[in-house]
């Protein structure tokens, strides 16, 4: 059998600002399904190894960000933040762990803003900002720190979720004002999810993943509203956890039972990709993704967590319709005739170790 090697589990002013509804029709979420769907939309895959010069090895579920055509890595295994070039040579690191004025005590999360400047947001609340080839450029204090970060309009997305002794799971900080959004009043627990909570619209708004909600939020203008919402049909979370008076005693009856929520979304032009996470009471969870073109929604799976390289992979989409994995090079022997059918350079494919570094799939969608 074949595992990841490196794989891990899982101030001012207060305004009170409702969030606005809409009259979103679910998206029916299909369970189980194929690698078909995916397959279908395919036109080539290039494979691009990460360079290893045995220093910049990256440990378990980086992060890929664009930053103009190279590549930001995060490794929050080894709390580091690197660049690669397009063809996959490493170019800089950005920023130190530490404890210094310039440098990161965690990664919480990152943002590349449209200038190539890198924001770095770490405990507790402070914002970083590096130069692409690492230049460290300003550091700013946000006193009310939160799971994840985000610049917007002037000042900051924070996001709380439940559990932290907060009013409310979302906030706005910035001009002088610190507007609430989504309460946090039921008594339950966050569950972790170490990735990106926060990614670009089309439109220019902000993408908002909440804990355990069906509901994928959108943020413009200081006003947050219902962007895609997702029936899940059996595997819905259960409004009774919301009603206990106990986190612990509720966490413990819904993890009994099979349960999704959605744990990364990004989109283009043309394209919206969701993942969803199911988690099962005994067994690993299971990876189902579903893409968005020309207003249909396709739903595909690419195998099961730990032994088919590409679950659990996707990061991004770029404006050329390429989708991002960043994959273990231990288990791409494992991949799926169909996937590697579609490889367009494999010779370089066939000179990739185990022991190498992580390889990215760009996958030109047609």
């Amino acid at each position: 059998m074949c595992y990841f090697k490196r794989l891990i589990y899982i101030i001012p002013v207060l305004l009170l600002v409702a969030c606005q509804t809409s009259n979103t029709i679910p998206i029916k979420f299909e369970n189980n399904p194929t690698i078909d769907n995916f397959i279908s939309i395919i036109d080539y895959i290039e494979v691009l190894p990460l360079e290893n010069d045995g220093v910049h090895y990256l440990g378990s579920e980086p992060e890929l960000f664009m930053c103009g055509d190279n590549y930001v890595i995060v490794d929050k295994f080894n709390k580091s933040i690197y660049r690669y070039s397009p063809t996959g040579e490493f170019l800089n690191k950005i920023g130190n762990y530490g404890n210094g004025p310039f440098e990161y005590s965690t990664i919480d999360n990152i943002q590349v803003l449209s200038d190539k400047l890198i924001n770095v947001y770490s405990t507790p609340g402070k914002v970083m900002t590096f130069t692409e080839t690492g230049e460290f450029v300003k550091s700013t204090t946000i006193k009310n720190h939160g799971i994840q970060t985000y610049h917007v309009d002037n000042g900051y997305l924070i996001y709380f979720g439940n559990g932290k002794g907060t009013t409310h799971r979302l906030f706005f900080v910035g001009d002088g004002q610190s507007k609430k959004m989504l309460d946090a009043t039921d008594k339950v627990l966050n569950f972790s999810n170490n990735v990106p909570l926060f990614s670009e619209n089309r439109d220019g708004s902000i993408a908002v993943l909440d804990s355990y909600n069906p509901i994928i939020y959108k943020y413009k203008n200081k006003i947050l509203s219902e962007y895609i919402v997702f029936d899940f049909s059996e595997t819905s979370i259960p409004s009774l956890y919301y009603k206990q008076e106990d986190p612990f005693i509720a966490s413990n009856m819904l993890f009994s039972h099979d349960f999704s929520f959605v744990r990364r979304y990004f989109e283009n032009e043309d394209y919206s990709f969701v993942e969803v996470y199911t988690r099962h009471p005994s067994g690993p969870p299971t990876f189902t993704y579903g893409i968005k073109s020309e207003g249909v929604w396709k739903w595909f799976s690419t195998g099961q967590v730990g032994q088919m390289p590409l679950t659990a992979s996707f990061r991004t989409i770029d404006s050329d319709n390429f989708l991002y994995a960043i994959v273990d090079p231990l288990c791409i022997n494992r991949c799926q005739p169909e996937i590697l059918d579609k490889v367009n350079n494999h010779d370089i494919l066939k000179s990739i170790n185990q022991e190498d570094n992580y390889v990215i799939f760009k996958v030109k969608l047609n």
